[in-house]
């Protein structure tokens, strides 16, 4: 529910207070977490149970953050958390009771949330480890701080949301200078904008869209440069038409005459470029509500960077540590179809392999269709022949 500090006699005292300054009175405050989810919806969502937990790491994390703790892509993209006491080991990720939570090592450390994308809103549990009390929660956009509250909180966990209607959020700082705080389970985002989920496993993947067609490239010649774009109706010396899925093409960026490879790596085929000047391109014509794939670089260990696109533009971008034994990539989007993802990496060739995708439902029939054509087609040239 909305907590009573929201109402208008609090907003007329926060303008004289703050002198008139919108940003600053234009926070709303939630102690409910159905009531934050009833007005803000598709927020993106971070509940850090892919973490090893009971140890101590170095700030910040993020979706970049690759140690003992975190692998690259479990941490949702957009947030970083750190805290501003002294660098080294300032966080923990803490086992409670079935849950996991962040929190920093010691009471001189405070927890601090920052966004690199745009925010209006946030919601999460926050405690208290070993006693009952208040928990200070102040909250920064890019003109300073907008507000703060005082929540009460134990180990059991309370409820903060917030959201801003007229300045995005930029930061949250969480202060507690008795006990050690943490949080859990924390939303985010502008209300009703896309939201990714990124999948870290392909079990997980499976899990969330079971029965999806794959796409593995193994109908194609291994170690042949061919051009773009490479789709079910690609007719070379590398496929046939109907040799590619429906509803996908793979093309390079910048592309050229012979701008894409396929490669054999131990008992696999691998999609790829020739060169490492050049960004993988993957478009999905009638938009996909879940991609995921292997993802790998070639001769060396590293970063990919993968850009996810929808129509309004791009929605977000993750990076995925990999190598030639490749590393699994997933993402889903929420309330905008996927109408492309970019693969790229500076250093070393990017490849991919195993793409499965969920198309948007009202591209499904089309695919249907354009599948049942190429069969036909191929039965013709069967009897032809």
């Amino acid at each position: 529910m909305l907590r009573s500090f929201d109402s208008t006699a609090f907003a007329l005292a926060a303008l004289l207070l703050f002198g008139g300054d919108p940003a600053r009175a234009a926070l709303t405050y939630y102690d409910s977490r159905l009531a934050f989810d009833s007005d803000n919806a598709e927020l993106a969502f971070e509940d850090f149970e892919e973490g090893t937990p009971e140890t101590n790491f170095d700030a910040p994390l993020d979706s970049a953050t690759n140690n003992a703790v975190f692998s690259p892509g479990e941490i949702a993209p957009g947030v970083s958390f750190s805290t501003d006491g002294s660098p080294g080991l300032d966080l923990r990720l803490q086992q409670l009771d079935t849950t996991l939570v962040l929190a920093p090592p010691s009471m001189l450390r405070r927890l601090v949330i920052d966004f690199s994308i745009p925010v209006r809103a946030v919601g999460l549990d926050v405690y208290q480890f070993n006693a009952a009390g208040n928990v200070s929660i102040e909250v920064f956009g890019q003109s300073g701080a907008l507000g703060s509250a005082s929540v009460p909180t134990s180990l059991a966990g309370a409820f903060f949301g917030v959201y801003s209607s007229s300045a995005n959020i930029t930061q949250i700082v969480i202060d507690d200078s008795d006990i050690v705080p943490g949080i859990d389970d924390i939303e985010f985002g502008v209300p009703g904008a896309p939201v990714l989920n990124y999948f870290g496993s392909r079990l997980a993947f499976g899990n969330a869209y079971p029965g999806l067609a794959v796409e593995d490239f193994e109908e194609g010649t291994p170690d042949t440069n061919f051009g773009s774009p490479l789709d079910s109706t690609t007719n070379n010396a590398i496929f046939s038409p109907g040799d590619i899925l429906p509803g996908v093409s793979f093309s390079a960026d910048p592309g050229s005459s012979l701008d894409l490879r396929l490669r054999q790596l131990a008992t696999t085929i691998v999609f790829s470029t020739p060169s490492a000047a050049q960004r993988l391109l993957i478009d999905f014509p009638g938009g996909a509500q879940a991609v995921g794939m292997d993802v790998y670089q070639f001769n060396a260990a590293g970063d990919v960077i993968l850009e996810t696109f929808g129509q309004s533009g791009l929605l977000g971008t993750t990076r995925v540590e990999t190598d030639q034994a490749g590393a699994f990539f997933g993402v889903e989007s929420l309330g905008e179809p996927i109408t492309r993802i970019r693969i790229d990496d500076t250093d070393i060739l990017p490849g991919i392999d195993d793409v499965a995708f969920a198309p948007e439902p009202a591209s499904l029939s089309l695919g249907l269709a354009s599948l049942a054509a190429l069969a036909g087609a191929a039965r013709l040239r069967t009897r032809a022949a």
